[in-house]
């Protein structure tokens, strides 16, 4: 395996905002779907640095054998409600897939928008 370098522009990191104390990325699944991919803020704020993630995490709605697939979605929404209603909570889990130069490139650029993002913060703080 070759040894990676963080690139720039970064393969598989797309930023799509900054305003100075906040940034803003998309990073997109190998696969081409845009439904797997992960939207990032990464943003600076009096109690240090915040990365906010959203995805969107499916239902596993086909995992019960049934020839009536949307009935078997029906029973698995109400599942899932009772459980909101139960426990206060749903846990799912999503994956982004990455090639090895998106996934470098995607840890870079966490690690150098925290660093961005506070220094923004702090340069402000001592502005007159």
């Amino acid at each position: 395996m070759r040894n990676l370098s963080a690139q720039e522009p970064a393969e598989g990191i797309m930023k799509t905002n900054d305003f100075g104390d906040s940034k803003f990325y998309i990073v997109p699944c190998q696969c081409g779907n845009t439904e797997d991919e992960i939207r990032i803020e990464v943003e600076a704020d009096d109690a240090g640095v915040t990365v906010h993630h959203w995805v969107k995490v499916k239902t596993a709605w086909w995992d019960s054998p049934t020839k009536y697939k949307w009935i078997n979605g029906l029973i698995h929404r109400i599942k899932m409600t009772y459980s909101i209603w139960i426990n206060g909570y749903l846990e799912y889990e999503s994956w982004t897939m990455m090639n090895p130069q998106q996934t470098f490139n995607y840890a870079y650029t966490l690690k150098r928008a925290s660093d961005d993002v506070r220094q923004f913060r702090e340069a402000r703080k001592h502005q007159p």
